[in-house]
């Protein structure tokens, strides 16, 4: 396959024998070696004699720069995590990694997010016929139903747009992730006369087709616009991670902060949400994706990594991390 020539364009490569790994960037070679960031997440090195292994790929111009850019990024992070260890290896300091977490989420789980008190306590909410806050199921469930494109549709085509507004805020209040005080009340005090104007954003957030960076963006200046319901990260990210969780995540700023102190530590916190951050979380929360599951952890849907993050960052669980700590 010829590879354009383009001395400016990066190349792209892909192992002959491991395509699993996704495709890789050239980011370091000396004499001997050559080293490659992959897009599963991780640095190879090879020795002189296997570099044939890693053949270029041809990719749209376009692709080919953003894939170039992410596993850039990726190597960033990578050297930025090791110099983070050195510095508390010196100091004296726990750095509490991934496999950290999850040897104390199989602690708790010890079959994942397939165990059965998992499945109990977190998807199905405890049973005994009442659904708690925590019950991620019940949440999905309400919000995909009420929320569906179909709802919408039907209550905006007959200007019920208060329909719609109480049913985004039922959905926030079902779930323990968004705080009553801090998330739903704020989002009560919407004026009036912004509820229509609410109800169609919601649906233009949710199923609409312009770049989703304009869409989250959109979303947020209509909230910002009343000092009474500026917008927090539940606030702004809870409803779309109940509708689309495959694709979506919600944002709890207390335990996202700790886990992208290891896992990206160059994503600067901000209490206001924005379109820029969201991604970063994002992309953070995609590759811990990838991490649990070569782990041996295969979520559901990304509320499982929200539930996964929790239980292994949020106040409190320090000294059990301690007690797993290799």
């Amino acid at each position: 396959m010829s590879v354009d020539n383009d001395p400016n364009r990066p190349v792209l490569y892909q192992h002959a024998r491991r395509p699993q790994w996704g495709l890789a960037i050239l980011c370091g070679e000396d004499k001997t070696s050559r080293t490659f960031q992959f897009q599963d997440g991780r640095t190879r090195t090879f020795k002189e004699g296997w570099y044939q292994l890693m053949e270029p790929v041809e990719v749209e111009e376009e692709e080919t720069n953003s894939i170039a850019n992410n596993l850039s990024k990726a190597m960033d992070r990578q050297i930025t995590r090791s110099r983070i260890m050195e510095r508390a290896k010196k100091e004296g300091r726990n750095i509490f990694t991934v496999s950290d977490q999850i040897n104390l989420f199989r602690k708790q789980y010890p079959d994942g997010f397939s165990d059965a008190r998992y499945i109990e306590e977190v998807r199905e909410g405890g049973g005994g016929g009442r659904r708690r806050k925590k019950n991620r199921q019940a949440g999905l469930e309400h919000a995909q139903t009420t929320l569906s494109v179909e709802s919408l549709d039907n209550l905006i085509g007959e200007y019920n747009y208060r329909a719609v507004y109480e049913a985004a805020i039922a959905a926030l209040s079902k779930t323990d992730i968004a705080s009553t005080s801090t998330d739903v009340r704020p989002l009560r005090r919407l004026p009036e006369e912004l509820v229509p104007e609410f109800a169609v954003t919601l649906r233009d957030l949710l199923y609409g087709e312009d770049p989703y960076p304009d869409r989250f963006g959109g979303y947020l200046a209509l909230l910002e616009d009343h000092d009474e319901t500026r917008p927090t990260w539940p606030m702004a990210t809870v409803i779309q991670g109940l509708v689309h969780p495959q694709t979506h995540f919600c944002i709890k700023p207390s335990v996202f902060r700790q886990q992208a102190r290891w896992l990206a530590p160059e994503l600067s916190y901000s209490p206001t949400p924005s379109a820029d951050r969201y991604e970063q979380y994002r992309s953070m929360a995609e590759d811990l994706k990838v991490r649990l599951q070569r782990g041996g952890l295969e979520p559901v849907d990304n509320l499982d990594i929200y539930n996964f993050i929790w239980e292994t960052m949020r106040p409190g669980v320090r000294k059990d991390l301690l007690s797993v700590k290799r």
